[in-house]
């Protein structure tokens, strides 16, 4: 026999209709008895609603701060070292939406084995202590400085920071 969960059985209806009908005086918006309101139930579920909503997006405004924040130090701290190395940094692009900074350097750097080792041993430092400190990841790289769409740099949503 197959039944189709879609139609309710006469029986199962007037159950249902004889439970709603018993319950029927058990809802009220007015207090009755030391009992709340349905009313006052759903306006305290609203508020509540309203208030972790409200929580969350101070959090969530705080944590985006606190991310941005550690995001541009750490690419200014990688711009100092490799600047301190003698390794010039011609600018830095920083994506606050995707969490990526851009170096743009000589393309000699962009060959030099110490240069592209000291880089990728801070960036790789950073975005280790990044994802432990934000659980989010962080990414950085190095372009030459030859032929770069700073336009698309732009459309990226990359800020130049330095």
């Amino acid at each position: 026999m197959n039944i189709d969960p879609t139609v309710m059985s006469t029986e199962s209806q007037s159950k249902i209709e004889e439970y709603l009908q018993s319950v029927k005086d058990q809802i009220s918006l007015v207090e009755l008895d030391g009992y709340l309101p349905a009313n006052a139930i759903i306006d305290a579920f609203n508020k509540g609603e309203e208030h972790g909503e409200a929580k969350f997006l101070s959090k969530f405004k705080d944590s985006f701060i606190n991310n941005i924040t550690q995001h541009f130090l750490y690419s200014w701290n990688i711009y100092n070292s490799l600047t301190e190395k003698k390794y010039p940094i011609d600018s830095c692009y920083i994506s606050p939406v995707s969490r990526n900074t851009i170096y743009i350097t000589s393309i000699e750097n962009t060959v030099n084995d110490s240069f592209i080792n000291l880089f990728y041993e801070l960036a790789f430092d950073f975005e280790a202590r990044f994802l432990k400190d934000n659980k989010s990841h962080l990414q950085f790289s190095f372009i030459g400085n030859e032929d770069v769409d700073y336009e698309q740099l732009a459309c990226d949503h990359f800020i130049k920071v330095i």
